[in-house]
């Protein structure tokens, strides 16, 4: 399974990575209107990939399946957060034809610099949530995406202007000023205090949406991951079929004292866990030290082991150690000194979930017999059951709270805890909406919702802080009305946000024609946040800005 896990990500890093990132390339060239911009920016998320993964090797970290979607996350955050900058570059010197483009970058930078930190920061807080999670490979992925976002960041302040500054002229894009304007009529429309209806309409339309959440259940099954044609899913399922899945658990039953599993009550309670076992739909076959008493008992003497005093069962196990080969021992049974018994359970076809319900199962029944403290139920089975469920339990408490430091945050930069709020409710939303749509979906949801979280939740404080930055300014500095304001945030910034999310769900698209589910779900949820957002920052969000002053 290991392997498999592994040759699925590098299967897919080789086939579909470039072609997420021609999809990106290609999108960008449209808007940007020329290959030099579109190769500066491309260049720009490469480089922070490279140094940030350059910096983790250092450290002595190591590429896993986790760790192994980095570049990814780093590479689309970095690009999201850049378009706003060089949307503003193409745009400043389209706008003057006798503006050179040193001094466009110089209006682009001026303008951009302080929402750039502030969304590096919020970003790279966000992304460094997840050192709540157990899993060592999460955390990783988390500090070595936060690394590469402030890198990305730097950069573009810094090295950007540098490689802009050697050219004369950029060639424009008709798309580009075809979006610009239609986001102009919006933001005229949005300045007459008009979106009440639509916004009513979106407001339902996300009720609706969140109401999937309830349908969303933490489950997998990692054989279902691969494709139906994947060497290790016919194996297993062809294996499964005549014998046992890939999963077990254990029981280890403690009796108490040295010698105590041949006495009356560890036979009778380890019959009665044998007997509750064997009872469960997923179990396939529950072996433990009483199978060869059993078994020695009928070829000795034909008696029940119930009918026989604990110095005759240890005689009989004695008897049993002494007949094993050279490399075979009993102590996958008992240990040394026949205190504790080991029950091993083979399942079937069970689900991350099922193996869960089953180990919350044994535990009651142990519970309700009397040896709920004596009896731990572990095995391989065990810790994957409760990864993604533990993981993503920690990641979202995690979030919850990196989001609120990222609004006190801007609120304490805007001088306003409205906008701070703002900012919270803008992000948590389009998120769990994304979520709720998926629930309407599939419902399903694993270990692909840490990554969705962690490269979406990038995209979408980057945009509202756009939004609400650019909004504070035409109240504060330009007098405007709140609705005028908000106008002018949407006039400034929402182009670059639908250009971005457009470029963004487009190349992330690509990832659902992997075999490998767990990149498809990826790719498919984290377009439809990044949709969600779209629609929230452009519909709901003017409403709530025009809110604060």
């Amino acid at each position: 399974m290991m392997d498999a896990f592994f040759t699925a990500a590098q299967k897919d890093s080789a086939r579909l990575l470039p072609i997420v990132v021609v999809v990106l390339g290609l999108g960008l060239y449209v808007f940007l209107g020329g290959l030099i911009p579109t190769a500066f920016l491309i260049m720009l998320g490469l480089s922070a990939v490279i140094v940030a993964m350059g910096a983790a090797s250092a450290v002595g970290l190591v590429i896993n399946t986790a760790t192994a979607t980095a570049p990814l996350i780093v590479f689309t955050l970095v690009v999201a957060a850049a378009m706003h900058v060089f949307l503003h570059i193409v745009r400043e010197e389209r706008l003057d034809d006798s503006l050179a483009v040193r001094a466009a970058v110089k209006v682009a930078v001026n303008a951009n610099w302080k929402p750039v930190v502030l969304t590096a920061l919020t970003t790279a807080i966000g992304l460094s949530s997840m050192v709540f999670v157990t899993a060592p490979p999460l955390r990783e992925l988390g500090l070595v995406s936060a690394f590469g976002v402030v890198i990305g960041a730097a950069m573009t302040l810094l090295v950007v202007p540098c490689w802009f500054s050697y050219l004369s002229r950029l060639r424009t894009s008709n798309y580009l000023a075809f979006v610009q304007r239609g986001m102009n009529r919006y933001a005229s429309w949005i300045e007459l205090a008009k979106p009440n209806r639509i916004v009513v309409a979106a407001t339902v339309f996300f009720a609706l949406v969140l109401g999937g959440l309830i349908k969303v259940r933490i489950d997998e099954d990692f054989v279902r991951y691969f494709s139906a044609d994947t060497g290790f899913r016919k194996d297993t399922e062809e294996i499964t079929r005549y014998l046992a899945g890939p999963y077990q658990i254990d029981l280890v039953y403690d009796s108490g004292q040295s010698g105590g599993v041949f006495g009356d009550e560890a036979v009778r309670d380890l019959s009665d866990l044998r007997g509750f076992l064997a009872s469960q739909s997923k179990v396939v076959s529950v072996v433990s030290i009483l199978d060869v008493l059993d078994e020695v008992a009928s070829a000795f003497s034909g008696a029940e082991i119930s009918e026989l005093s604990d110095e005759e069962r240890a005689q009989l196990f004695l008897t049993y150690e002494l007949s094993l080969g050279i490399g075979q021992s009993s102590r996958e049974m008992v240990d040394v000194g026949h205190r504790n018994a080991r029950i091993s359970v083979s399942l079937s076809d069970v689900s991350m979930g099922g193996i869960r319900k089953l180990r919350e199962a044994v535990q009651l029944h142990a519970d309700e017999i009397g040896i709920g403290d004596r009896l731990i139920v572990t095995g391989e089975g065990v810790p994957t059951a409760f990864l993604s469920s533990e993981s993503i339990r920690e990641m979202a408490a995690g979030i919850v709270l990196s989001v609120i430091f990222s609004a006190v945050l801007v609120g304490l930069y805007f001088g306003d805890i409205r906008s701070g709020a703002t900012i919270f409710v803008a992000t948590v939303v389009p998120i769990l909406a994304g979520f709720g749509a998926w629930g309407w979906i599939d419902a399903e949801i694993g270990m692909a919702a840490t990554l969705v979280v962690a490269i979406t939740i990038g995209v979408v404080i980057d945009d509202t802080i756009h939004l609400t930055y650019r909004y504070i300014d035409g109240l504060r500095n330009l007098d405007l009305t709140p609705w005028g304001a908000t106008a002018y945030s949407v006039h400034k910034a929402g182009t670059a946000i639908l250009i971005t999310s457009l470029v963004l769900v487009g190349g992330l698209l690509v990832l659902t024609m992997s075999d490998f589910r767990m990149n498809s779900t990826f790719g498919l949820c984290a377009s439809l946040v990044i949709g969600l957002a779209l629609v929230y920052n452009l519909v709901i969000a003017p409403r709530l800005l025009s809110r604060i002053s």
